[in-house]
C-alpha cells in the first residue's frame, strides 16, 4: 500500500502546474552574475499582476521604507534581485490552486501564516548565524511545509486521519506521515521544488527542516540554513500564529544555544517582534489580515519565574510565558522579593531556601516535573505540547486582580 501511496503523491506533484513564466526566469536571473537591470525590467513588466504586485508590495510596511517606489526599475534598486525573486516567487505560490478546497481541520491560511512567520523569523535567525544569504533562507522558510499543502489538498481522505493524531502532540508530524504514508511531507516539498526548478540549495532546506544535526564540529553554510528555518519553525509554534498541524516542539531545536551561537536573549526578542512582522508580512503577500492570539492583561501579578534544571526546557518554558505576556524574573530578584510574583514554574532542582522564600511570600509553584511526566528521561514525551503547555500555566497562574472601579 504504501509503494502505491508514495508513487500516488510523486505522481500528483508532477501535475502541479508549473511556475509562470515571468517567475521562472527571475530565479534563473538571480542566479545569473551576468544578469542586469534592463533584464529584470523586461521579465517583470511582460507580467502586469506580477508588476503591480511587485510595486504594492515594495510600498507596504514590510520594507518601512521612507520613499515612495513608483517604477520597477527603482523597485529593483531598493529592494534587490533576491528580495524580488522572493516576492515574485511567494505571489505565485500563495496565489496557487493546486487542487480543491475540502473541509479540514487544518485550515489553508492557517498554514501559509505559518510558513510566512517561518519565513520572516528564519531570514533573522539567519543573519545572527551569520548567513550571507538570508533572502534564501527566507524562500526556504516560506516553502518549507509546501509538501503539506499537495497532501492537504489531494489526499484528504488519507491525511486527515494523520493530523488528528499529530493534533494529539505525542509524535512529530512527519514520523506519523511516513509510518501512514510512506513518505512524510518535507520529502514531498522537495520534489516540488525540483518540478519548479527553484535553486537546489532551497530543496535541500526544504528536505531537512525536520532532520535531527549531529554536531561534531563548527555547522557547514547549509547547515545553518537548516537550523535558522528549524529554530523559526518552533518560534512560530510557540507564537501560536498560523498553524501546521504540528503542537508540540522537540528541545533539540535549541542546540544553538548551547554553542552560543544564538543567545537567550535573541531568541526572546524574535518571539517578541513576530506578531508585528508577520502583520506585515501579510500586507507584503496580499493575504488576509490574521488575528494574533491576544496577550493577558496580567495587571500587577505579570512576572514569572522559571527554575528548570533542563537548559533546553527552561528557554522553552520562558519563552512559552513571554508569549502569554509575562515579564520573566531572574533568580536574583525572586531572591530579593522585589514585589509580588505570578507564580515560579520548577522542578526539584529549586534550592530549598527559594522555596522556603517563595511560599513565605505566597508564591504559586508549578511542578514542571510532574506536567512533563516525571523527572526521569524515560518518562518524558519527546515533545512538549506547546497548547496543553499554554493552558496548564493558564490554569495555575493567578488571575489579574481586578481593577479598582
Amino acid at each position: 500500500m504504501q509503494p502505491q501511496m508514495i508513487q500516488r503523491i510523486l505522481y500528483k506533484v508532477e501535475a502541479i502546474p508549473s511556475l509562470p513564466a515571468a517567475v521562472q526566469r527571475l530565479g534563473q536571473l538571480a542566479q545569473d552574475p551576468e544578469a542586469n537591470e534592463s533584464d529584470l525590467i523586461q521579465v517583470i513588466s511582460s507580467d502586469e499582476v506580477l508588476t503591480s504586485r511587485i510595486l504594492r508590495a515594495a510600498n507596504s510596511p514590510f520594507y518601512g521604507l521612507s520613499q515612495r517606489i513608483s517604477t520597477v526599475s527603482h523597485a529593483i534598486v531598493v529592494l534587490g534581485l533576491q528580495t524580488i525573486r522572493n516576492l515574485a516567487l511567494g505571489v505565485s505560490v500563495f496565489g496557487a490552486r493546486m487542487g480543491a478546497d475540502h473541509a479540514h481541520s487544518l485550515h489553508r491560511d492557517d498554514l501559509w501564516r505559518h510558513a510566512l512567520t517561518v519565513a520572516t523569523t528564519a531570514r533573522q535567525v539567519s543573519r545572527l548565524l551569520g548567513d550571507p544569504d538570508p533572502e534564501l533562507v527566507f524562500t526556504a522558510g516560506l516553502l518549507h511545509d509546501i509538501g503539506q499543502v499537495v497532501l492537504i489538498e489531494f489526499f484528504s481522505p488519507e491525511y486527515t486521519p494523520v493530523l488528528e493524531q499529530a493534533a494529539l502532540g505525542d509524535l512529530p508530524l512527519h514520523v506519523l506521515e511516513e509510518r501512514a504514508l510512506g513518505i512524510h511531507h518535507a520529502a514531498v516539498g522537495v520534489e516540488i521544488c525540483r518540478h519548479w526548478k527553484l535553486p537546489p540549495a532551497v530543496g535541500q532546506i526544504v528536505s531537512r527542516h525536520h532532520q535531527s544535526l549531529q554536531r561534531s564540529g563548527p555547522l557547514s553554510a547549509e547547515d545553518r540554513r537548516v537550523v535558522a528555518v528549524q529554530v523559526a519553525d518552533n518560534l512560530a509554534r510557540i507564537a501560536q500564529i498560523g498553524s501546521d498541524g504540528e503542537p508540540g516542539v522537540q528541545p533539540d531545536f535549541l542546540s544553538v544555544l548551547d554553542t552560543e551561537e544564538i543567545l537567550p536573549a535573541q531568541l526572546r526578542q524574535l518571539l517578541l517582534t513576530l506578531p508585528e512582522e508577520v502583520r506585515k508580512a501579510e500586507v507584503f503577500f496580499d493575504i488576509a489580515a490574521s488575528s494574533t492570539p491576544a496577550k493577558s492583561d496580567h495587571g500587577p501579578l505579570d512576572r514569572a519565574g522559571v527554575f528548570l534544571a533542563d537548559r533546553r526546557e527552561r528557554e522553552i518554558v520562558r519563552l512559552v510565558l513571554l508569549s502569554l505576556g509575562y515579564t520573566l524574573v531572574p533568580i536574583e530578584e525572586m531572591r530579593s522579593q522585589n514585589g509580588p510574583l505570578a507564580g515560579v514554574v520548577a522542578d526539584d532542582s529549586l534550592p530549598p531556601d527559594l522555596i522556603q522564600l517563595l511560599q513565605q511570600n505566597g508564591t504559586p509553584l508549578l511542578d514542571f516535573a510532574a506536567w512533563r511526566g516525571g523527572s526521569s528521561a524515560a518518562n518524558k514525551p519527546a515533545q512538549i505540547n506547546i497548547p496543553h503547555l499554554q493552558q496548564w500555566l493558564a490554569d495555575n497562574l493567578p488571575p489579574a486582580p481586578a481593577a479598582d472601579p
